[in-house]
């Protein structure tokens, strides 16, 4: 079932979305994520989705000894000057977790984050999650489920010489309710098949789908979902993109058709 997040709305429901990692390769400074924030405080959208990870395994900053604590602290701490910089701000931050980061479980499905402080605008989801928002299910994993597939798929059309390859890859997870319909996984994915028949499956059919990849960002209605890629926020070491989505009011029309959607670079 969906987790519930109910938003009192005077006008259209407004929602970024920002993919991790958040800081460059070379350090853990989070510049991107900061400015991100920076962001949220002018914008003030309804809903902030993070989905992890926050920084990665293979970050050199890491190797070379600049973090001196330990990864649940240093990650509790992060956690804290997100939330602090955004009291003032009417928002409510949902946190997605990832088998990617370093001081959290390496497995997939992935049980949410835990930390010690609690905070009333903040929620801790796992990956992958559906998440209801005022009748708006979104559904999302951090897993690259579109690349692990690209890598894979043998596809022969030849009928139609320019098909939209990602538009098909995606079609696959909404066609076989499932969060990632690659068997066997690819090398770096370690699932839990037990979880994965529990957690891992669409018990409704999102709204909209959020599929994080290292594949070129888009935008695309599939099969009456709204299916997105913002990238990542940091790339190698320079800033990314993230997704701002707007949904009006209404029921005379579908909800793709009452959503837009933009990809800004931060």
């Amino acid at each position: 079932m969906p987790f519930i997040l109910t938003i009192i709305l005077a006008n259209n429901l407004q929602i970024v979305v920002a993919c991790g990692p958040f800081t460059i390769q070379d350090t853990i400074a989070f510049e991107p994520l900061n400015d991100l924030i920076n962001y949220v405080k002018e914008n003030k959208p309804h809903v902030l989705i993070l989905t992890g990870p926050f920084y990665e395994k293979n970050n050199q900053a890491i190797h070379t000894g600049k973090l001196r604590q330990s990864f649940d602290s240093f990650f509790t701490e992060l956690v804290d000057t997100i939330m602090t910089s955004l009291e003032n701000v009417d928002v409510k931050v949902v946190i997605a977790s990832s088998q990617r980061e370093p001081h959290h479980y390496p497995v997939y499905p992935t049980p949410p984050y835990e930390i010690k402080g609690r905070y009333a605008n903040l929620t801790f989801v796992p990956d992958p999650f559906l998440l209801d928002i005022n009748g708006v299910v979104v559904g999302a994993t951090t897993q690259d489920i579109l690349f692990n597939m690209s890598t894979f798929e043998i596809h022969l059309d030849k009928t139609n010489s320019s098909a939209d390859r990602m538009g098909r890859l995606a079609s696959h997870l909404l066609e076989q309710q499932s969060f990632y319909p690659l068997d066997p996984p690819s090398k770096d994915v370690c699932i839990d098949m037990t979880l994965m028949e529990k957690f891992g499956v669409m018990g409704v059919k999102p709204h909209i789908l959020i599929l994080p990849s290292n594949l070129r960002y888009f935008v695309k209605e599939i099969n009456e979902c709204l299916v997105i890629n913002p990238e990542r926020l940091a790339k190698g070491y320079s800033g990314g993109t993230f997704a701002r989505i707007e949904v009006s009011p209404g029921s005379t029309t579908t909800l793709c058709g009452r959503t837009a959607c933009q990809i800004m670079r931060i």
